[in-house]
C-alpha cells in the first residue's frame, strides 16, 4: 500500500504537477482505501499514475480498475488508445482501488490545490475576501455592441454576501425593442419568438438596478461589454446608474493565470466547472461564480478584501459630463430633444457612405469611449438607431441649415 503525506478531501489525493489547479504533467492520484474515512491519514490505493493534461489522462500511465486489473498504455483525453495492454487482477494486486471522474470528485468544488485539508476543517471553510457584498452579473444582447444600438434580452445576477454565502439568484427574458441578429441567435439561442411578450428592461431591470445599488458589480469583461450594456440600458430607462464599484473579473483573472485565452468557457473548464449551455445569463454567472472561488483560493493571501480586488481588476464608472462641456453639434441635438423636433442631418456611415435622414432624436450620451452619440428613431429605417455624433455634417432644424463652419 501506498501512503501519501496530508489529509485530503473525500479520501482522493492528487500529488504532481499542476497547471490552473488541474493536474498537468505527470503526477499520481490516490484514494483512502477506507472509503468511509473522509478528512484522516489512511491507507491509499493508486488510482491513476501518468501523464496528465488540463485534468484529462493524456499520454502514458497506468489505470488501476476497482477488480485490481490495470491497463498501462497510452491515453487521449481521458480515453484508453490501441496503443497499451490490459493486465488482469493479480493475486497481490491493489486491494480497493477504483476509477473515478477526477474533475467531479476533485476539481469542481475546490480546485487541486485546495482539497488537502487539516483534519477536521470542512470544505465550507474555503476562502472568499472580506469587504463588500458582490453581485455577479451577465448580460445577453442583440448583438456585440452594447452602446451602439444593440439592447439587452436577458440578463442574470447572483448576490454573494461578505461570507461567501450565495443570498439571492434571479434571471429575466426582457424585450429589447428590435430584432435579433442571426449572430447573437447562433450564440445565446435566444429567439424573437422566446422574446415575445416579455417586459422590456424599464419595467425588468428593477430587481437588477436594486441588487447592484450599494454593492460591487462583478462581470467577466465587464469594460467592454456589461457595463456599457448596463449605462445603455439605464439611460434609455432615464435612470441614474446604480451606486455600485465594478470588478472586472476577466482583467483579474488574466492578473494571475496564464492560459491559451480567458474566455469563460475555457476557465470554467480549467478550475473542473461543469455547468449549463454557455452564452445563457445564468450558466454563466454560474461559471463565474466557480472560476472566482478557485481564485479566491488559490491566491487568498493576494486577494484578502475585495478593496484588493478592486485595486488590481477595478473599471473606472462613466462620468457625468456638463452641458458646456459638450459639442455644437450634440448641442444641436440636445434643443432638438428640448423641443420635441425632428432634424434631416446629413450623415457619413461607414457602410453606406453620405446619406440624408430624417431622426427624431431622443438622448445624447458619452460613450465609455469618450466619444458622443445620440440615439434617435430614424424615418428612414422605420426604427430605433445609434448615430456618432462627429459623423453628422449638416442639420436642417427648425428652417435653419446649420453648416459644417457652424460647429467650428
Amino acid at each position: 500500500m501506498v501512503k501519501p503525506l496530508g489529509f485530503i478531501y473525500k479520501g482522493v489525493r492528487y500529488t504532481g504537477e499542476t497547471k490552473l489547479g488541474l493536474p498537468h504533467g505527470k503526477g499520481t492520484t490516490y484514494r483512502l482505501t477506507n472509503k468511509n474515512a473522509q478528512y484522516c491519514d489512511g491507507e491509499w490505493s493508486v488510482v491513476y499514475d501518468g501523464e496528465w493534461m488540463d485534468g484529462k489522462m493524456h499520454g502514458q500511465g497506468t489505470l488501476y480498475s476497482a477488480d485490481g486489473g490495470r491497463w498501462k498504455g497510452e491515453f487521449r483525453d481521458d480515453e484508453k488508445t490501441d496503443q497499451g495492454e490490459y493486465f488482469p487482477p493479480e493475486n497481490d494486486s491493489i486491494e480497493n482501488s477504483i476509477t473515478f471522474d477526477f474533475l467531479n470528485d476533485h476539481g469542481n468544488n475546490f480546485g487541486l490545490n485546495k482539497d488537502v485539508l487539516p483534519l477536521g476543517q470542512s470544505p465550507t471553510n474555503m476562502f472568499w475576501p472580506s469587504g463588500r457584498e458582490l453581485v455577479l452579473l451577465d448580460f445577453e444582447t442583440t448583438g456585440l455592441k452594447p452602446g451602439f444600438g444593440d439592447r439587452v434580452v436577458e440578463y442574470a445576477y447572483m448576490v454573494i454576501g461578505e461570507d461567501g454565502i450565495v443570498k439571492e439568484r434571479h434571471d429575466c427574458l426582457i424585450n429589447p425593442e428590435r430584432k435579433m441578429s442571426s449572430g447573437a441567435t447562433q450564440t445565446n439561442g435566444i429567439t424573437d419568438r422566446m422574446l415575445q411578450g416579455k417586459p422590456i428592461f424599464a419595467a425588468a431591470g428593477k430587481d437588477l438596478w436594486r441588487a447592484l445599488d450599494g454593492r460591487i458589480m462583478v462581470a467577466h469583461n465587464a469594460a467592454g461589454f456589461d457595463l456599457p450594456c448596463l449605462v445603455t440600458e439605464c439611460r434609455i430607462a432615464g435612470w441614474n446608474l446604480p451606486n455600485m464599484e465594478v470588478i472586472d473579473s476577466l482583467k483579474l483573472t488574466r492578473s494571475v493565470w496564464s492560459a491559451r485565452d480567458h474566455q469563460l468557457t475555457t476557465l470554467a473548464n480549467m478550475v473542473g466547472h461543469r455547468g449549463g449551455d454557455a452564452h445563457r445569463a445564468m450558466n454563466d454567472v454560474d461559471a463565474m461564480h466557480s472560476i472566482l472561488k478557485s481564485l479566491f483560493s488559490e491566491f487568498s493571501g493576494r486577494f484578502p478584501t475585495t478593496q484588493s480586488i478592486l485595486s488590481v481588476a477595478g473599471v473606472a464608472m462613466p462620468s457625468a459630463r456638463s452641458e458646456s462641456n459638450y459639442s455644437n453639434k450634440a448641442l444641436v441635438l440636445l434643443r432638438a430633444i428640448e423641443n420635441k423636433k425632428s432634424v434631416i442631418i446629413s450623415y457619413n456611415s461607414d457602410s453606406s457612405g453620405l446619406s440624408t435622414r430624417k431622426i427624431t432624436p431622443e438622448v445624447v450620451f458619452i460613450h465609455s469611449n469618450g466619444a458622443e452619440y445620440f440615439d434617435g428613431y430614424c424615418h428612414n429605417r422605420m426604427g430605433k438607431r445609434t448615430f456618432k455624433v462627429d459623423r453628422v455634417v449638416n442639420f436642417q432644424f427648425d428652417g435653419f441649415n446649420y453648416a459644417p463652419e457652424s460647429f467650428d
